[in-house]
């Protein structure tokens, strides 16, 4: 849970590198930014070097042992643009059960998949015909995607605005959640991502 630029994006790519570098299988679905923009938010974490320095010499070199390291331990991420589609939870679970039956290009390996990142929920569109209100619609998509994580037996991982009245805050609750209150009983776990102002100059959360 994030205001506007805070930080959801970025804070799913770590979520994503972190569990990929032990050896972990992400899916990576990105519904906003393009994949070469999510490509270079996991190699700023896997290298910890900033985005202006991967394209240096170093940065390259620095981009091939990490990658390399991750690879070593079994991890991988898939990255997925459909960020010019309209996409329902149940093309996410088409999708993954369709890479359990292929091999991974890169590696040889099955593509198993056990971490689904959504980035972000609000983007998604609901299996059935929308509610009338947005709040319906909203909730309709939080049980299916729940729904989606019980039956591959999978944690699904995304990101939701703050409304508009608390889309300064710095310190969130939830009563910060935007449009469907709902949300909040469907979720297993909400994070507030909270920064004052010299965290946000110091770029931290």
């Amino acid at each position: 849970l994030a205001g506007p630029s805070v930080g959801k994006t970025s804070f799913l790519c770590r979520t994503g590198a972190a569990h990929a570098a032990e050896g972990g299988r992400v899916l990576h679905i990105t519904l906003e930014i393009n994949t070469r923009k999510v490509v270079e938010r996991y190699d700023q974490c896997w290298t910890g070097r900033e985005r202006k320095d991967l394209e240096t010499p170093e940065g390259q070199t620095a981009i091939k042992v990490a990658r390399d390291l991750v690879r070593a331990t079994g991890g991988h991420v898939w990255i997925v643009d459909w960020s010019y589609l309209s996409v329902s939870a149940s093309d996410i679970g088409s999708l993954v059960r369709r890479m359990r039956g292929m091999k991974c290009e890169c590696c040889g390996e099955p593509m198993v998949v056990d971490m689904i990142v959504v980035d972000y929920l609000e983007l998604m569109s609901p299996n059935k015909a929308p509610g009338k209100e947005m709040r319906e619609t909203f909730k309709r998509i939080g049980v299916e995607h729940r729904a989606l994580a019980r039956n591959l037996e999978i944690p699904i991982f995304t990101a939701w605005q703050v409304n508009r009245a608390d889309s300064d805050a710095t310190l969130l609750s939830k009563k910060s959640v935007s449009e469907s209150w709902d949300i909040i009983k469907i979720a297993d776990i909400i994070l507030g991502l909270n920064q004052n102002l010299e965290q946000l100059g110091n770029k931290r959360l």
